[in-house]
């Protein structure tokens, strides 16, 4: 099975996504201007409480901000806002169960993985400190749990139905994007090539010049 990895390429779509500005999502999400700016610019250092943030604020079920393989595809508005929506949460009490049944999962083996003291990395994960996700996702892995056995979300998958539903209108905007990067590119060769015109007309002008300037002097 594939490794779970955060799709931070949802994260960075999440206005052109969910057709909302920032400051909306900011508000829905109780996210501060300063560190939606911070999340926007490096989404994978976002850290766990953030992403919980957003995800209860916008009701996108905390698994949407995960993939597997290696390829983040990111979908349309109705492939994540999910009603009825239940808030996600993250349980330091399954992970302390989870560490004290199995006698082979440490926190050494989680710390020698993340690079972090162990007694660093058993307060972050305990969310006694700010627990960054790509920390977590290394942390379960060396671990060999799922991490969704922490991070819990207790909404159902979405059928298949209801993920294309309104994916028509979703698929007619992306054409209208592609159409209008196209037109943008046209734009831009059209100009690069009128340019290079008016260079070799100018070119030409300057050496007609110069042949008529010296066939005068050879008549004289």
């Amino acid at each position: 099975m594939n490794a779970v990895h955060l799709n931070t390429t949802l994260i960075s779509s999440l206005c052109d996504v969910l057709f909302m500005s920032a400051a909306d999502i900011r508000e829905k999400s109780a996210i501060p201007s300063t560190t939606w700016y911070t999340i926007m610019g490096k989404p994978s250092a976002i850290t766990i409480q953030q992403l919980l943030s957003i995800a209860n604020g916008l009701h996108i079920p905390v698994k949407l901000f995960f993939s597997e393989g290696d390829v983040d595809i990111v979908g349309h508005r109705d492939d994540y806002v999910t009603e009825p929506y239940k808030d996600c949460y993250y349980s330091a009490e399954a992970l302390q169960n989870i560490i004290d049944s199995h006698p082979d999962t440490t926190w050494q083996k989680a710390a020698d993985a993340t690079g972090v003291t162990r007694d660093n990395l058993r307060k972050s994960l305990l969310a006694v400190r700010r627990t960054p996700v790509i920390r977590f996702l290394i942390a379960c892995g060396a671990l060999g749990i799922s991490p969704f056995d922490i991070l819990i979300d207790p909404n159902p998958e979405k059928s298949t139905e209801q993920k294309h539903e309104g994916n028509d209108v979703g698929k007619l905007l992306d054409d209208m994007r592609k159409l209008a990067a196209t037109v943008e590119d046209l734009a831009s060769k059209y100009k690069a090539l009128l340019t290079r015109q008016n260079r070799l007309e100018n070119t030409i002008r300057e050496y007609l010049g110069d042949g008529i300037g010296m066939a005068a002097e050879e008549v004289k």
